[in-house]
């Protein structure tokens, strides 16, 4: 992934900063530390693509239309609200697998501990390329060992046009469920996440080259297992669930991490569905 200037930018690095009122979710590869560009996928793709992939996500669904989706015990989920402007560095309820059950984790959203670094304060992956995962060893590990489900309801893309970068919703019909693959650290005691990504599919390539990994529910049961090895549980990623997306221009309040209500995901009055 190129960044304003030419600089490459390594795996899935957030600046260190939230984005405040007006700014943007980190870039995929954004900021410091990792391994140097040159030692990087590139993607190749320039022009009027914002570099910006699944910085923030909505989950509005009910807690009972969770827990089923997900196949929870109802307790888990009782407690969650909705969210619409889900950021990183936040906590996040993830799906597990506890010893052959499905439960429940909050995790920091940004996988701390996949890359070793002197720095207590080093960027953490929140996105991690599903082309690239298996070529550091943390993030092997979170392969093998780490595989999760994020659920969602929706998620945010970003356009950048002369006005300014114009932020677009991401949904499923009848706003479904979806999961996130994601991919949780095998050495933070404190539990983080990250998810992964891939080349952009269908119209979503209208707004970004690359998107988040969309699960069907019927691969959550091998990906969450440890026993699927990791070749196998990889090809569960090529869901066409993503062809169903439907997109819509959304107002620019979700720019700003303060805000997480429904006016987030209220339709832009100056824009229209592409």
């Amino acid at each position: 992934m190129r960044l304003p200037g030419g600089r490459s930018a390594p795996y899935g690095f957030p600046t260190r900063r939230p984005p405040l009122q007006g700014q943007l979710p980190p870039r995929e590869g954004g900021g410091s530390g990792g391994r140097s560009g040159r030692d990087l996928p590139k993607d190749g793709r320039a022009g009027d693509i914002l570099c910006l992939v699944c910085g923030r996500y909505t989950l509005t669904s009910a807690p009972a239309r969770i827990a089923e989706q997900f196949e929870l015990p109802a307790a888990e989920t009782a407690g969650l609200t909705p969210r619409y402007n889900i950021a990183p560095g936040q906590p996040i309820p993830v799906v597990v697998d506890a010893d052959g059950r499905r439960a429940l984790r909050s995790l920091h959203w940004g996988l701390r501990g996949a890359v070793a670094s002197d720095d207590r304060n080093a960027p953490t992956p929140i996105n991690v390329r599903i082309e690239s995962a298996e070529e550091i060893r943390g993030f092997r590990a979170a392969l093998d060992h780490g595989r999760c489900l994020v659920p969602a309801d929706g998620f945010f893309e970003w356009r950048r046009r002369r006005s300014g970068p114009e932020p677009h919703w991401l949904t499923l019909p009848d706003r479904a469920l979806f999961a996130f693959a994601g991919l949780r650290s095998t050495v933070d005691p404190e539990g983080s996440v990250a998810i992964l990504t891939r080349p952009a599919r269908g119209a979503l390539r209208e707004l970004h080259d690359r998107m988040p990994v969309l699960l069907a529910a019927g691969d959550y049961l091998a990906w969450l297992d440890p026993r699927v090895g990791r070749a196998a549980a990889l090809v569960r990623c090529e869901s066409p669930l993503s062809d169903l997306l439907s997109s819509r221009p959304v107002d620019a309040r979700v720019n700003d991490v303060r805000f997480d209500d429904p006016a987030c995901v209220e339709p832009s009055p100056q824009l229209a569905w592409f």
